[in-house]
């Protein structure tokens, strides 16, 4: 599998090498650029998820379902170029986002099954800080890719929390109780399993086009190195931000 990875990573590049060469301009420009900065805008449309160890810290959990939900962003971007390939970057992207969880855990000595299901909505800030790379693929394409850090600040959100506890009462009847708890997502003071920071922090890579020099299309990720999670003494609980998108923009 790396063998194909590392073997289509050189022939993209080489095809890339080849068509900015037909073109008669440099895959890499090293001349000045001509702007001193640029601002562009964008909407994104993805995936937003968290890397867990629910599987493994729940003591008695004998299954387990984690989907990942939509992520909608809406952002803007300004670029400081240094030379015609090379450029620092920031922006500020507002994040609409989702995850859903399914949990059955089972209690052999107290003879009760309880399931849990988890919706978490939520919002905040994001803010890139890359270095881009930018090579000449034709004389109207450009590849960009990026590579650096983010940093992202919870600003509201919902957990809703569906129960349903399944028990053996007194009279030897089976029964099912089901019960709804709706929660802030992030800084619950009683949170269910586990809270959520407001702070985050990580790695973000983007690759994509420049069309025409302002219409925009790019794959982006953000992989968190903070463990956002907030345990209460019971459960020892990791949670690391994992979102994916595509965007497509303009550059003024």
């Amino acid at each position: 599998m790396k063998h194909r990875i590392i073997t289509g990573l050189v022939a993209l590049v080489a095809a890339l090498t080849v068509s900015a060469q037909e073109a008669k301009v440099p895959f890499m420009d090293k001349g000045r650029p001509s702007q001193f900065m640029e601002v562009g805008v964008h909407f994104g449309l993805g995936a937003s998820s968290i890397a867990q160890n629910y599987s493994t810290a729940i003591p008695d959990l004998s299954d387990f379902t984690f989907t990942p939900g939509v992520m909608m962003s809406f952002g803007a971007t300004a670029k400081l170029p240094i030379r015609n390939y090379l450029a620092i970057g920031t922006g500020l992207d507002f994040n609409i986002n989702n995850y859903f969880w399914n949990m059955t855990i089972l209690h052999p000595q107290a003879g009760t099954l309880n399931a849990l299901t988890q919706r978490h909505h939520f919002y905040d800030l994001s803010i890139p800080l890359t270095l881009d790379l930018r090579f000449n693929v034709s004389n109207n394409v450009r590849w960009d890719s990026e590579i650096g850090g983010y940093l992202t600040f919870g600003l509201s959100g919902r957990t809703r929390t569906t129960s349903y506890l399944s028990s053996i009462n007194s009279l030897g009847q089976s029964q099912v109780t089901e019960l709804t708890y709706r929660k802030d997502y992030y800084k619950e003071p009683d949170a269910i399993v586990n809270g959520v920071v407001n702070l985050d922090w990580g790695v973000h890579l983007a690759t994509g086009l420049l069309i025409a020099d302002h219409y925009s299309v790019k794959a982006v990720m953000h992989a968190g190195l903070r463990d956002i999670a907030r345990n209460f003494g019971v459960l020892d609980i990791h949670n690391h931000t994992l979102n994916v998108s595509f965007r497509v923009g303009y550059v003024f």
